[in-house]
């Protein structure tokens, strides 16, 4: 759809009839448009279905009027235009209040400021754009959620831990899958661990299983672009890889290529998702993840093996994605 429609069909404005409802130009398409705050001015409902999907919230910056009790209404007119505005709000309101994965930012701009001042002055324009940043970055520091998500490691795990499910109810099914592994290869030292995204496009390692106090990959974050798990969560396939240079097989930073213990010489990453071959319509929740000290060699690999272990990965795979859909909060 060209620009120009999007705009023609957002300009609109409900009730006042500003301007007349947008026509669409094909004829045998009989419907017209008007500005979405007849409906809701604040439509987080639009996102919940992807925060149950990947946990990861929606920021929402409301602009608000903190304005006194409004004066009685003088006619029909005004008394359907409050009876509207009340509608739309509570109901806004009512969705606020029921979605757990929304981060509501409220901007307080003063009752001067309407909303058909078309012609703002320069100073008006500043002062607007001054309330507005002062609002959104005391909201920001001040608030308990961004600040759990500033904590680095264990911390911001147990957060998402807290979010999905607990780790008493993970932690069995990898020691199962990590089994049937060792039972099925030659693969020695397994680890298993699962990623969630966490914020920026970035993966957190918030469940893992076998791995060594000493081990200082235990809670490691996961750049946009970065590592074998990133990449089985974007593209949606069942990856691996070997340690033997990391940086480049791997696909890691140096910062985190640092913390992978030496001993690791090969991985596994399957997406979590409801579909076998991962389900775009469905959406990836994570990535599910095997290490082992043992080399694809050392393993047994080849076309047999491969379809072995990765049949056991997708088994566990839909029973961990059970798990964290039906404990999500």
């Amino acid at each position: 759809m060209p620009t120009s429609l999007f705009l023609m069909r957002s300009v609109p404005l409900p009730v006042i009839h500003l301007y007349r409802p947008h026509v669409h130009p094909d004829k045998e398409i009989k419907d017209q448009t008007v500005d979405g705050g007849l409906t809701s001015n604040l439509p987080s409902m639009l996102f919940d279905k992807e925060y149950r999907e990947t946990g990861v919230f929606t920021t929402l910056f409301d602009l608000v009027q903190k304005e006194q009790c409004p004066e009685p209404a003088r006619n029909l007119l005004e008394f359907g235009q409050h009876l509207l505005k009340t509608a739309i709000e509570s109901s806004d309101q009512l969705f606020l209040e029921n979605q757990k994965g929304n981060f509501h930012i409220e901007i307080d701009i003063p009752v001067r400021y309407k909303t058909l001042d078309f012609h703002l002055s320069q100073n008006d324009r500043k002062d607007l754009f001054r309330f507005g940043s002062s609002d959104a970055h005391n909201a920001i520091t001040q608030s308990d959620r961004i600040k759990i998500l500033r904590k680095a490691g264990a911390s911001l795990a147990k957060e998402l831990q807290g979010r999905n499910c607990h780790d008493s109810l993970i932690s069995p099914i990898l020691s199962a899958l990590l089994r049937e592994i060792a039972d099925a290869s030659n693969a020695k030292e397994l680890r298993a661990s699962i990623f969630l995204p966490s914020s920026g496009g970035r993966l957190l390692l918030v469940y893992n299983h076998a791995f060594r106090k000493t081990d200082r990959d235990q809670y490691i974050e996961l750049g946009p672009t970065e590592g074998i798990a990133t990449k089985a969560f974007k593209n949606i396939e069942t990856c691996y890889s070997q340690f033997d240079e990391r940086n480049h097989d791997y696909q890691l930073e140096p910062e985190n290529a640092e913390l992978i213990p030496d001993d690791r010489k090969s991985l596994f990453s399957i997406p979590i998702s409801f579909s076998s071959k991962g389900s775009k319509k469905e959406g990836v929740i994570g990535v599910l993840g095997v290490d082992t000290a043992s080399t694809l060699e050392e393993i047994g690999w080849g076309a047999d093996k491969q379809t072995e272990i990765f049949a056991i990965l997708l088994k566990w795979m839909h029973i961990i994605h059970a798990v964290l859909k039906a404990n999500r909060l």
